[in-house]
């Protein structure tokens, strides 16, 4: 409906690259940040809940942009599609980028031409990437 009145939307999708990895960062929070108990399991459904509603739902976005937030102080952006499209990805070593992959081909959410460059594992941009890339303003 809204892209019927020309409304633009952004998809930030916020991720660690495991359920383990998620239940530590509750831990601290919990720990050093008087946070609320969670339970392994709760975590652990969450992400994987998570994980799903990402995979099924990002197209519906005219952008969607996947940050690694697992370091402390440096997030990471990994990919970026425009609606269904991957458009530019960054090597990695995040399991869950894989498994996104993996389950978006399977729920036809991504075609094969893009799951094949995420399998591969490459740094990736499509030629409108290229074409901004060239126009833009560089950092010396």
């Amino acid at each position: 409906m809204s892209r019927s009145y020309d409304y633009q939307s952004t998809f930030i999708v916020l991720f660690l690259k495991s359920s383990a990895h998620s239940l530590e960062r509750v831990a601290a929070r919990r720990n050093f940040e008087n946070g609320l108990f969670i339970s392994a399991e709760e975590v652990e459904f969450n992400f994987i809940e998570n994980f799903k509603n990402v995979a099924r739902y990002f197209p519906y976005f005219n952008e969607t942009f996947f940050v690694y937030t697992g370091e402390k102080d440096r997030n990471q952006m990994i990919m970026k599609f425009q609606q269904d499209t991957l458009i530019e990805y960054k090597n990695n070593d995040l399991v869950f980028i894989q498994k996104f992959a993996e389950y978006s081909l399977q729920h036809e959410r991504l075609n094969k031409k893009d799951f094949d460059t995420i399998a591969a594992n490459k740094n990736y941009e499509s030629e409108s990437v290229k074409a901004i890339s060239r126009k833009s303003f560089k950092w010396e």
